[in-house]
């Protein structure tokens, strides 16, 4: 029986980092998670045990702390190029290099006006992503994204018109509250085309639209949603965002004699309803 290698790969993930940056007024500090993974090509290293071309974890690891020297106060989308760049070139058995990077903010303490310089708050969500895929002798394709942002609105969203069936007990609802969380992610036509203002320019569309769009379902608000990035942002060719519509029930509070007139709803997150969606734009 013939055993072929079809597909191999290996990287190191969850590489943490804390970034200080001194060159402003105020000090900038991040928390950053770099994953990297290389692709194909050193088939011998699974098969034969022969090392000779292995970059190894521990230098994937140095390497993302070494050049993250350069870039205190670089934008993700520039640190994920570098590296893989940095990767493309060092390994150069290695078909292709993806790096992801994900990075949240700590604010500053205090109000605007009197805003202490050295001191910080964690923010956790939403978190920016940035993902560069190269494959050898191309130019890295570039990816930025958001993720683990979580809305909510109290009207504009209808449960109506869907396919009957003998387990469907949910009563058609014209007007009911509607939880989402989502990952946004969209690619550059060409990376050198980022500025560092898509981020800002597609989250906010993405909050416009949300609050604006009467949804018929999530299916339809993910697929309006998508239509907002694209069209706040003409830089991009390609646009993902999945999610999962976030189960919130309105608590039946008769049982104790208390009237729950849209007030009190479960906030179970452990059982939810994942969506995804890919949209290109064409030429």
């Amino acid at each position: 029986m013939d055993i072929v290698l079809s597909e191999h790969g290996y990287g190191e993930s969850s590489i943490p980092l804390i970034l200080v940056s001194r060159s402003r007024h105020t000090d900038r500090v991040r928390r950053l998670s770099v994953d990297v993974r290389l692709t194909g090509g050193i088939p011998e290293v699974f098969t034969d045990g022969r090392n000779e071309h292995l970059l190894s974890t521990n230098a994937i690891s140095n390497t993302v702390y070494a050049l993250s020297a350069d870039h205190a106060d670089a934008e993700p989308e520039e640190f994920a190029l570098t590296l893989c760049r940095h990767f493309l070139v060092s390994s150069p058995s290695t078909e292709s290099v993806e790096v992801t990077v994900t990075a949240t903010e700590f604010a500053p303490m205090g109000n605007e006006e009197n805003s202490p310089r050295h001191s910080f708050r964690h923010i956790p969500a939403p978190r920016a992503t940035s993902r560069a895929v190269g494959h050898g002798g191309e130019n890295p394709c570039l990816w930025s994204g958001i993720s683990g942002l979580e809305l909510f609105k109290t009207t504009g969203s209808t449960f109506t018109g869907f396919r009957q069936d003998k387990y469907l007990t949910i009563q058609p609802f014209v007007d009911r509250v509607f939880g989402v969380e989502l990952t946004a992610e969209w690619q550059y036509r060409d990376a050198e085309q980022f500025d560092g203002s898509s981020r800002a320019r597609a989250q906010e569309a993405i909050h416009e639209e949300f609050a604006a769009h009467i949804s018929r379902s999530s299916q339809h608000t993910l697929h309006r949603l998508v239509e907002a990035v694209i069209g706040t942002c003409p830089e991009v060719c390609r646009v993902r965002m999945a999610g999962a519509h976030l189960t919130r029930g309105l608590v039946d509070l008769s049982p104790f004699h208390v009237d729950n007139p849209g007030i009190v709803y479960t906030a179970t997150e452990h059982q939810t309803s994942p969506l995804a969606i890919e949209v290109t734009v064409g030429a």
